[in-house]
């Protein structure tokens, strides 16, 4: 009987420090991040870029019909864009797309605004460093 309880016991203690030490810690935090863009000559957010590490989603808004849409991008710790997208429908619904991030590497979320999906020339940007 005393071995038994003694076996029980030590089984209780290894499911407790496994439970402690292993189980209830997640390998990654979740990081959520926004950058926002002001408009120009006015003050009010233009437009907006998300992300959400649930599925590395990246959510691009144009927030006002002002004349000038909103570019998002990812870009890399070298400054290398490795995602890039146009939202021009200045009425506050929004576009997406997935990136999956890497843990350990370098990431910045820019938001522009800029006159129509082909303009190279950004009117004023924000940044955001994001990581995972």
């Amino acid at each position: 009987m005393r071995k038994r309880s003694a076996a029980l016991a030590t089984i209780a203690c290894a499911l407790t420090a496994a439970v402690a030490f292993g189980a209830g810690s997640p390998a990654y935090a979740s990081i959520d991040a926004t950058v926002v863009v002001q408009r120009v000559g006015s003050t009010g957010d233009a437009g907006s870029m998300t992300h959400e590490d649930v599925g590395d989603i990246f959510t691009v808004w144009d927030r006002v019909a002002d004349g000038h849409g909103v570019r998002g991008s990812l870009i890399d710790g070298s400054g290398t864009t490795l995602k890039s997208i146009y939202n021009g429908n200045g009425n506050g619904t929004n576009v997406k797309f997935a990136y999956d991030i890497k843990p350990g590497n370098a990431y910045y979320m820019k938001v522009c605004l800029v006159d129509g999906a082909s303009d190279t020339t950004p009117i004023k940007c924000a940044m955001r460093y994001v990581y995972e």
